[in-house]
């Protein structure tokens, strides 16, 4: 990575889709690359053109670690993407349960709602 931005790379550079290297590290759950990322110059705010965020996608595949460390870091449970999606409903819906019941534990709501409708048991 340091590398990278040694020889010209953007800390905030997109893909098509609006992906960055914090939302890519989120996703997969690289956490010492999204906390050194944030050290730099990334911002918690990020969103791909979908409107996830670096929690979104943690919670998507599962990367608990990941998770509690962005909400402990200033990441907002209640955060929703553009078809209001929460980090509740994208974990339970990837069978993601340890995600799920730590979300849940931390006050995330069983009967939350995405814009079609759908909840966590959907």
């Amino acid at each position: 990575m340091l590398w990278l931005l040694a020889h010209a790379a953007k800390l905030t550079e997109m893909n098509n889709d609006g992906t960055t290297a914090l939302l890519v590290a989120a996703l997969n759950g690289h956490l010492e690359t999204v906390q050194w990322l944030l050290a730099h110059g990334a911002s918690l705010t990020e969103k791909d053109n979908d409107g996830d965020t670096a929690l979104l996608l943690a919670a998507l595949n599962g990367k608990l670690e990941t998770v509690q460390w962005l909400l402990s870091h200033g990441a907002r449970l209640t955060e929703k993407n553009n078809h209001g999606n929460t980090a509740l409903l994208l974990a339970a819906w990837n069978g993601h349960l340890e995600t799920v019941q730590w979300l849940v534990s931390k006050g995330a709501k069983l009967t939350e709602k995405n814009n079609d409708g759908k909840a966590a048991l959907l």
